[in-house]
């Protein structure tokens, strides 16, 4: 059995292109979060209420993306709305996206454009990659040239699998460990498969 996980330590730079226009997003390899954004014209670190370092300050022009996080490292905290499920998903809004971020210069408070932008991408780049699942649903909404959507249209169960993504991934590894095969090849589970959200916490101990 092989089971993937995280790199012990260094930084994974995703770097996103569209025409002349570029954005790449800073991303732990422990963790799988996010730290900020770098363009031509800095670097930009959102301000994590659980990391107080500073994470992107080697080099020039660094600074804070203040007020984006409000909420204890919540995406939500990047949507305008507040709403998680509003994040725009398509072709289209990933370009804006990218020519959004690869113009950005430290404007404060940061504009709603920049924190949409950055939602969107993190949710391509980061979070759907920590689920099969997820990055398929993702991966279908780029598809079309032209469809624009959200979140919540394309699939109602995203939003919460992304929100929910560090406790299922302890709940699946748990079970691997327990059982030595994962649940789903599981021919006498010791836990029902439910609909939606699927979740063995409370079940190992």
């Amino acid at each position: 059995m092989v089971i993937f996980t995280t790199a012990m330590f260094g930084t994974f730079y995703l770097t996103i292109t569209f025409e002349d226009h570029s954005v790449t997003l800073a991303i732990d390899g422990r963790e799988g979060w996010n730290y900020g954004i770098g363009n031509e014209h800095g670097r930009f670190e959102y301000y994590h209420q659980a990391h107080n370092c500073p994470y992107l300050t080697n080099g020039t022009n660094w600074s804070l993306l203040r007020g984006c996080l409000p909420d204890h490292n919540s995406e939500k905290g990047l949507c305008p709305t507040g709403n998680h499920d509003d994040v725009e998903m398509g072709i289209p809004a990933a370009r804006r996206a990218c020519k959004t971020l690869s113009t950005y210069k430290d404007e404060l408070p940061v504009p709603p454009e920049v924190r949409k932008a950055c939602a969107m991408l993190i949710t391509y780049g980061i979070e759907a990659a920590k689920s099969n699942e997820l990055l398929d649903w993702t991966c279908d909404t780029l598809e079309d040239e032209e469809e624009e959507l959200t979140l919540n249209m394309w699939h109602p169960s995203a939003s919460p699998r992304i929100k929910r993504w560090s406790s299922l991934g302890r709940s699946k590894l748990h079970y691997y460990l327990v059982r030595k095969f994962s649940r789903e090849e599981d021919i006498f589970p010791i836990i029902l498969a439910l609909t939606g959200i699927e979740t063995t916490e409370g079940v190992l101990d």
